[in-house]
This record gives C-alpha cells, sequence and structure tokens, in this order.
C-alpha cells in the first residue's frame, strides 16, 4: 500500500511540475507559490484522480478570470499583482483542501468517504470564493459590507458583496460540483448522488458566505483618507498610508479564506458521518 501511495505522490509531482512552471511563466503565481502548487499537485493526485483535476479546475478556472478585464480591475484596486498570487494566498486557497486529502489517504475505511466530500467541499468553496471576488468587481455597482448593506467598499475589500459576485460564487460551486460528480462516476460510484452533489454545491457556497461575514467582521480593515474608502491594504492603491480602523491585524484575507474553507468542510464532513 505505502508503495502505491509513493508513487501516486510522485506521480503528481511529476504532472504538478510543468503545471507549476506553466502558472510561474503565465504569472498566475509567484515563484514559491508555484513550488508548493507542485507539492499540492502530488498531495491532490494521492487522494485520487477526481480531487486532482477538481483541484485543477479550480487553480486555471480562476486563473483565467483573474486576469480576465485585468486592466480594469487594476484601476479600481482590485486586481491582484501582476506577478501573480503569492505563496500564502495559495495555502489560503489550496491548504485546508491539501490537508483533509492528507486525512482521507491515511484514514480508516469507514469515514474515507466522508473526508472525501469534505476534500471536494474544501475546492468548492475556495472556487466559489474567487469566482466572487474576480467575477464580482466586474459589477458595474459598488460592493456593500454584508453585515452593514449601507456601508459601501471599494471592489475586492472581503466583506464586500454584489449581486453579480454571488452569483459568481453559486457558478464556481455549482461547477466545481459537477466536475467533482462527473469524476466520481468512474472513482468512487458511491459518491456520484444527487445528495452528495448538493452538499458539495451549498456548502461550498456558503463557504464563500463565511468567508465575508468572517471578512467583515473580524478580518483587518483599513481607511483611507485620501479616499475615504474602506480597504484591507496597509497601503492604499493609490499609494497612501491607511489606517487601522477595525478587525484583528493577524487575520489577514488568507487567515479569512482558511477559516471559512475549515468551517464548511468539518459540516460537510460531518453531515457524511450521521
Amino acid at each position: 500500500m505505502i508503495i502505491e501511495e509513493v508513487s501516486r505522490f510522485l506521480i503528481g509531482i511529476l504532472i504538478g511540475i510543468p503545471l507549476g512552471a506553466y502558472a510561474y511563466k503565465k504569472s498566475y503565481l509567484e515563484k514559491k507559490a508555484a513550488v508548493l502548487s507542485i507539492l499540492f499537485s502530488g498531495v491532490y493526485l494521492l487522494a485520487g484522480v477526481g480531487v486532482f483535476i477538481t483541484s485543477l479546475f479550480f487553480f486555471f478556472s480562476s486563473s483565467m478570470l483573474t486576469r480576465l478585464n485585468f486592466e480594469y480591475k487594476r484601476s479600481i484596486g482590485a486586481s491582484e499583482k501582476e506577478s501573480g498570487r503569492s505563496l500564502a494566498q495559495v495555502i489560503g486557497a489550496g491548504g485546508v483542501a491539501a490537508l483533509f486529502s492528507v486525512l482521507y489517504v491515511f484514514s480508516p475505511h469507514n469515514i474515507g468517504n466522508a473526508l472525501l466530500v469534505g476534500v471536494y467541499v474544501a475546492i468548492a468553496s475556495s472556487n466559489a470564493d474567487t469566482w466572487a471576488a474576480e467575477i464580482g468587481s466586474l459589477s458595474k455597482s459598488k460592493p456593500r459590507l454584508i453585515t452593514r448593506p449601507s456601508q459601501v467598499v471599494e471592489a475586492g475589500t472581503s466583506g464586500g458583496v454584489t449581486l453579480l459576485g454571488t452569483f459568481g460564487s453559486l457558478l464556481g460551486s455549482f461547477l466545481t460540483a459537477a466536475v467533482a460528480m462527473v469524476i466520481s462516476m468512474v472513482e468512487h460510484p458511491t459518491l456520484a448522488k444527487i445528495e452528495i452533489f448538493s452538499v458539495i454545491f451549498i456548502l461550498g457556497w456558503l463557504g464563500e458566505v463565511v468567508d465575508s461575514l468572517v471578512g467583515a467582521t473580524l478580518q483587518v480593515k483599513y481607511y483611507c483618507p485620501k479616499c475615504n474608502t474602506l480597504t484591507d491594504k496597509r497601503i492604499h492603491g493609490c499609494g497612501s498610508e491607511t489606517i487601522h480602523v477595525s478587525g484583528y491585524t493577524y487575520i489577514t484575507n488568507e487567515v479569512t479564506n482558511i477559516i471559512a474553507t475549515s468551517v464548511v468542510s468539518i459540516v460537510a464532513i460531518a453531515l457524511e458521518l450521521l
């Protein structure tokens, strides 16, 4: 068994090397982030072909959406860095799925399926969050804080929501669940059920909602006096130094991602074990 698992992990690494190099070349990821993505490739394939392919769908679909209307997003301060996503962002987006993938591989058989569903929910949640941000930033209406709808925030601010972004999160989670189900028909037929699809889709989307709630209430927020707006950034896009107004400085966007993804994944596992 150990030989088989090591082989799958190494094959995942070998497949991940050209994919990571491509992501770095296309500026989807920074160098350290690309290296970590290669390691994650091994971990995801270790958990199975379905997890691996679903993670690829998440990564490449989100990366392409990140580059959609990039100049416009940059002009309103809602774009990612031109060099690509950072190491911390990759951990925030893929770390929970990687952790539950390892737990799935080394878990007793009777809880394996539950952990696998948790992995898929983690990926769906990360995809929903990214699609919400990238599609929502193209909205013609200003985002509003999810906990205070009267409070307008700048595009890209955690906790800010738009109708277009909500549609994006629903679509991102739905398609992730669909990919997982199609692969499961071959790899894990016992998971290819409408009930499992619904759990992945709904909890994946709710992960983005939890992300917004944590982002609005606990995540660090700064105020730019020059632009009269809230932002997640210590130095605003205009170049001005901002003032800390709320939230905990150690709860960054990446920490928020991990909290939200962990919550919905654990809920999914608990539901499957009932």
